[in-house]
């Protein structure tokens, strides 16, 4: 599985949304959606896999 569909697994998985996801990460929708179909930069990427590891961490 490649990293953009493991973020939309996980946040699908969570009930979180694109648009709450992104306010998470203080970036667009549109930036979500463009993670998701595999085309991330590599600092923001780093910032997803941040949150949805802390989320993981703290059960939210």
């Amino acid at each position: 599985m490649y990293l953009g569909k493991n973020i939309q697994y996980l946040r699908k998985q969570r009930k979180i949304t694109q648009e709450r996801f992104s306010e998470q990460m203080a970036v667009s929708r549109q930036t979500v959606t463009k993670w998701e179909a595999g085309v991330p930069k590599d600092v923001l990427l780093s910032k997803a896999s941040f949150a949805l590891s802390k989320q993981r961490a703290f059960g939210q």
